[in-house]
């Protein structure tokens, strides 16, 4: 779509082209009156990561996750993202070269696959398995099938090391496809437990442990991974999770092992993500949770222009927006939409502003 526009003083204009993690380069112009310009077309993507802790005591959990999935997706699909979706689980980390020596081909935990495997991405348990291991808007039967992978048991390693799990799955080549050159993260944690992730085969439940892997050091690895920095984070770390063990909504569903994951929490907050309640309404939970990924997602990055904030305006398919439906973020110089006021994939973004310097 194309549109004119007439101003009295020249303005800057950023044709945002892109979405998410890595917009493609803004391009400017000084308009003059009557100059007529083409707009960009937003494109919305977003790769979602699940970590399913899948001990002992997670079952009722995962059934909640798996009634209530259609509440987290429908922000996804209101907003017509173009999203990957795989799950893996807490104890993934056990297809790690170094705990090898875990493995036993007889065991049943090990489903009969090489020890690498652990860390592959999920598509279900024992016999039943829905053949997928990265959903996205074409996977037939798609609620169905994410139930299916979902619901990952109760007979996991009760060592539950949910950032280094994450890690093994993100980096193992078994799960190639899954992550897709610029485009978002979003890592979603589901656990009862804290995460004592390090490099030992011990169970360790012990903040002082002199080589636990730092909360800093899975922030730096993300970021690196993600190409992100301070100003423009391309990643959220979630969590559903406890987050207070004298909540009485959590009656019944603690166990003796039960805790509020500190290190967990201080990713989430580090990475600008959100936390939900393991023991709230899961259907509100998860609505707030994906909300917040589209919102993080469909940031649009202004690139190097140096707006005048008070003359910024959003256009979306040729019409203004109003300033209640967005914001300026000027640590990161873009635009965040706000909750429930992201644009669909396929319409039209332009920001118009007066910029505070010009060079020729």
């Amino acid at each position: 779509m194309r549109f004119q526009t007439k101003m009295i003083f020249a303005t800057l204009l950023v044709s945002v082209l892109g979405v998410g993690c890595s917009p493609k380069e803004a391009s400017y112009s000084i308009l003059s009156t009557n100059q007529e310009f083409s707009q960009a077309t937003q494109d919305n993507k977003v790769d979602v990561l699940w970590v399913i802790d899948n001990s002992g005591s997670m079952a009722p959990s995962q059934q909640n996750l798996a009634d209530n999935f259609p509440s987290f997706i429908q922000n996804f699909e209101n907003a017509k993202f173009d999203f990957n979706i795989a799950v893996t689980t807490s104890d993934a980390f056990k297809g790690l070269p170094e705990h090898s020596q875990d493995y036993d081909v007889n065991n049943p935990y090990w489903e009969n696959l090489p020890a690498e495997y652990k860390s592959r991405f999920r598509d279900g348990l024992g016999a039943t398995h829905s053949g997928y291991y990265i959903l996205n808007p074409l996977t037939p039967n798609l609620h169905n099938n994410f139930i299916t992978n979902i619901m990952q048991g109760t007979s996991g390693s009760g060592d539950e090391r949910s950032l280094q799990s994450m890690k093994a799955a993100l980096n193992s080549s078994l799960n190639a496809g899954f992550l897709r050159p610029g485009v978002f993260l979003a890592v979603i944690i589901v656990t009862d437990e804290e995460d004592f992730s390090h490099p030992g085969n011990t169970l360790v439940e012990n903040y002082s442990y002199p080589t636990l892997y730092t909360v800093d050091s899975y922030k730096e690895y993300l970021d690196n991974l993600t190409l992100s920095s301070e100003q423009k984070r391309n990643y959220s770390v979630n969590s559903v999770t406890i987050q207070d063990l004298n909540d009485p909504t959590c009656a019944g569903q603690l166990h003796a092992v039960s805790k509020v994951p500190l290190r967990i929490h201080e990713l989430v907050d580090k990475s600008g993500g959100k936390r939900a309640n393991l023991c709230g309404d899961f259907a509100n939970e998860l609505d707030g949770l994906a909300g917040n990924i589209v919102q993080l997602a469909a940031q649009f990055s202004l690139g190097g222009a140096n707006p005048v904030p008070s003359t910024i305006k959003v256009f979306v398919d040729g019409a203004e927006l109003p300033a209640s439906d967005w914001t300026y973020i000027e640590a990161s110089n873009a635009i965040q939409f706000s909750e429930g006021h992201v644009p669909p994939s396929g319409s039209d973004i332009n920001v118009t502003f007066d910029p505070k310097e010009v060079t020729f």
